[in-house]
């Protein structure tokens, strides 16, 4: 292992297990086993190294939500492989969810300047209107009210997960079946 990339894998622990405020440079020195000046070989700045972090738990969502849906057929499927991927991701000892979610008011602006449309929340909201397209999403309710309730029901779990309060054996289905019927358009009432 590199040391740049010790020096990573040392602060994304210390990030998880504390905040951004409460780790030093000291501190990722220190359980990377290098020191202060050997750290600004690499980075700048504590917030540069977070940063990368960020970026690299954002690409790994971006994969998983990726490999997810390669055989979507459809938004709503789509919509459904963003689920399932970000629970698979969710998988790792220090979720890359959480991760992106205790660092998104410092770095989010970023992902929309590096991958624009590409970046799950613009996924997902062309991924709805498609669907509103098609009839297959309701109309009812805005796509950015639809986006926020997949990032926010996937985010909440893995929340209380990590907390041990939900499952994950049954969590893709329990996740993609509450998005879908909050989602889907209904299906017309028989007789009128």
């Amino acid at each position: 292992m590199t040391g740049k990339q010790k020096i990573l894998d040392s602060a994304y622990e210390l990030f998880c297990e504390s905040n951004f405020d409460a780790v030093s440079i000291r501190d990722i020195g220190s359980r990377a086993g290098m020191t202060n000046p050997a750290l600004y070989q690499h980075f700048n700045s504590k917030a540069a190294l977070a940063e990368m972090l960020y970026m690299q738990c954002y690409e790994r969502l971006l994969a998983s939500v990726d490999e997810h849906a390669q055989h979507a057929v459809g938004p709503v499927d789509r919509v459904e492989a963003y689920i399932r991927g970000s629970v698979a991701l969710h998988k790792a000892r220090h979720s890359p969810l959480l991760f992106l979610e205790d660092y998104q008011r410092q770095f989010g602006l970023r992902v929309r300047e590096v991958y624009g449309d590409q970046a799950i929340s613009n996924r997902l909201s062309s991924w709805l209107l498609e669907g509103q397209a098609v009839g297959a999403i309701r109309t009812d309710v805005s796509v950015e009210a639809m986006t926020a309730l997949c990032i926010g029901q996937v985010t909440k779990w893995a929340m209380m997960h990590s907390m041990g309060v939900a499952g994950r054996e049954d969590a893709p289905e329990g996740l993609v079946a509450l998005v879908r019927a909050a989602i889907r358009n209904p299906a017309p009432a028989e007789g009128g």
